[in-house]
C-alpha cells in the first residue's frame, strides 16, 4: 500500500513539474511576444514621427514658395502699373509734342 501511495506521489511531482516547465515556458512566450510587438510599436511610431517631420517641413516649403509667389505676383503688378504710367506719360510727351 505504501508503494502504491509513492508512485501516486511520484506521478503526482511528475505533473506539477511538467506544469510547472509549461508554465515557465508559457511566461517565456507571452513576454517575447510583448517584446516583438513593443519593438513593432516603436518602429510604427518612428514612421509616424518620420512621416510627420516630412509633412511639416514640405507645409512649411509650400508656406516659402507661396510667399515668394505672392511676392513675385506683387511686382509683376508694380512692373506693370508702372509700364503703364511710363506709356501714360509718353503718350503725353508725344501728344505735346505733335501740338508744337
Amino acid at each position: 500500500m505504501q508503494k502504491l501511495a509513492q508512485e501516486q506521489n511520484d506521478k503526482i511531482e511528475k505533473v506539477n513539474r511538467e506544469r510547472k516547465y509549461h508554465q515557465v515556458n508559457m511566461t517565456f512566450l507571452s513576454t517575447l511576444v510583448t517584446v516583438i510587438f513593443l519593438k513593432f510599436l516603436l518602429s510604427l511610431l518612428k514612421v509616424t514621427f518620420f512621416n510627420n517631420y516630412c509633412q511639416q517641413n514640405t507645409a512649411y516649403e509650400l508656406n516659402a514658395l507661396s510667399m515668394q509667389w505672392n511676392e513675385l505676383c506683387q511686382k509683376n503688378i508694380d512692373i506693370k502699373v508702372a509700364c503703364a504710367s511710363a506709356e501714360t506719360h509718353l503718350n503725353e510727351l508725344r501728344r505735346e509734342a505733335a501740338e508744337r
